[in-house]
């Protein structure tokens, strides 16, 4: 089996992301569709529960973690077809620049042909 591919918070540059909360405080924001509209609470919802760095390692790591995993990932998709037949609701937002895409629902929805999909954006 493959394995997940750990990243050193130990990393220098990981050290400023979490001292600065780059993660949530930039990443995040420049996610959110009309972030310029957006009330601060919004975003505090993302920033407050990190309030140190120490705190902060997972969402430091996990982005790092997840691009160097594409094995291990790859193994779980060629895994998908177990669920099949399993009663799922893929629930999607759909002005989230990664995942917003036709061609990224459409591999989700090839692993699972018996879910339909409506927009309701």
């Amino acid at each position: 089996m493959t394995r997940w591919v750990p990243v050193r918070p130990s990393d220098p540059r990981g050290a400023r992301s979490r001292q600065r909360n780059f993660f949530a405080d930039r990443i995040v924001r420049g996610g959110i569709a009309s972030a310029a509209s957006k009330p601060e609470a919004v975003f505090k919802a993302y920033t407050d529960p990190f309030p140190t760095p120490e705190s902060r390692i997972g969402t430091d790591v996990f982005p790092r973690a997840i691009r160097n995993s594409t094995t291990w990932l790859e193994s779980i998709e060629h895994r998908l077809a177990r669920l099949r037949g399993k009663p799922v609701e893929l629930v999607w937002a759909m002005k989230d620049r990664a995942f917003g895409n036709e061609a990224t629902i459409a591999s989700w929805l090839g692993h699972f042909s018996h879910v339909s999909a409506s927009n309701s954006s």
